[in-house]
């Protein structure tokens, strides 16, 4: 820890006026440094007191997830996918997210429109120019379109797969709040490490630029 030195020097200054032959002023003008030193010490270190983490619940994610839908994409004549209803579950065991939401395949991929549902799941990575936290490596585990024979089905799902994973790779999922940013930059915090733990979503806080 770096300990400013400019007051002691000052007081330093002060303690050579003291007369060495007098043992008792010299043990009192040690002291009076030695708590000079002390409270210079605590002073650096004001700014990095408070948890060095920024912790985002569940229920918080959840719901900043929810205002970013639905999503869509349009297709070609008319066509569309369109995904909505997202809810959001945590995987620490992976350190990702998973996510399940509704899904519907517009005309313009068959002659009418079809409902089903995907699962997938991702990794989060912080973006520092938007101050935001961002879906990534998106892996769709299951996408189901109902009311298909077999056939038509895994051709219109092979379809609809990755453009499923062009809505979501990317994707913002949640923005720092304003007094979260202001006390990074106070403190001369950046984020770090993204953990995933089984209630929240933790933001390891680091001296900025390491």
């Amino acid at each position: 820890m770096a300990v400013r030195t400019a007051g002691v020097e000052g007081a330093s200054g002060a303690g050579q006026n003291v007369r060495m032959t007098d043992p008792l002023a010299a043990r009192r003008s040690f002291v009076q440094l030695g708590g000079a030193s002390a409270l210079l010490a605590l002073a650096g270190c004001a700014q990095w007191l408070g948890p060095r983490w920024i912790e985002v619940p569940e229920q918080r994610l959840q719901e900043a997830l929810a205002r970013r839908f639905p999503l869509g994409r349009r297709l070609g004549e008319g066509g569309e996918i369109r995904l909505d209803g997202p809810r959001l579950s945590l995987l620490p065991a992976s350190n990702r997210v998973a996510l399940s939401c509704d899904v519907r395949a517009g005309e313009g991929l068959l002659r009418r429109p079809v409902a089903g549902a995907l699962a997938l799941s991702f990794g989060l990575a912080f973006d520092a120019a938007n101050h935001v936290l961002r879906a990534v490596d998106v892996r769709i585990d299951v996408l189901r379109l109902d009311g298909l024979d077999t056939t038509v089905g895994r051709v219109i799902e092979r379809v609809t797969r990755p453009l499923a994973e062009g809505l979501l790779e990317g994707q913002p999922i949640y923005a720092l709040r304003p007094r979260d940013l202001e006390r990074l930059q106070s403190a001369g915090l950046a984020p770090g490490a993204i953990v995933v733990t089984a209630s929240s979503v933790v933001i390891e806080l680091v001296p900025a630029g390491r």
